[in-house]
């Protein structure tokens, strides 16, 4: 594909947006491979940026809230409901049960947090997390 990269940049009725692409193609082609080795990789950094957003929104409607504590909670929530949204969880009903399961432990984490975190959840927890969503029913 490089080889054909080269040979198409060598036509002289190329267009020129055409060569502009396909200069960039050969610029990059080691960075592309990797999408290509590594298809879990997002070509782009969207989903990022749109993460990014609530504390953006946030910061301007906060201001004022000042302390450093407050600002490491936010980032800290923002960052969890992220990835409940990501896992497709309810988060409603997680963190009802994350306190709980801190109440019982005399307001303390559980010492076990498996149950809690998406990725070593058996399926059938996931499922049971996932079976109504109201953030997402209301939006």
């Amino acid at each position: 594909m490089q080889m054909q990269c080269h040979l198409e940049l060598q036509q002289p009725a190329l267009p020129r947006q055409a060569h502009a692409v396909l200069r960039s193609m050969t610029r990059h082609w080691r960075g592309l491979l990797t999408f290509v080795e590594h298809p879990e990789i997002e070509l782009d950094n969207n989903r990022s940026e749109r993460s990014l957003r609530p504390a953006v929104v946030g910061r301007k409607n906060y201001y004022g809230s000042g302390s450093q504590a407050s600002g490491q909670l936010v980032a800290t929530m923002l960052s969890l409901f992220t990835t409940l949204d990501l896992w497709r969880i309810n988060p409603r009903q997680w963190l009802t049960e994350y306190l709980q399961a801190c109440a019982l432990a005399g307001g303390q984490p559980p010492i076990d947090c498996t149950p809690f975190i998406p990725w070593q959840m058996d399926a059938a927890r996931l499922a049971g997390l996932r079976q109504s969503n109201p953030l997402k029913a209301a939006a």
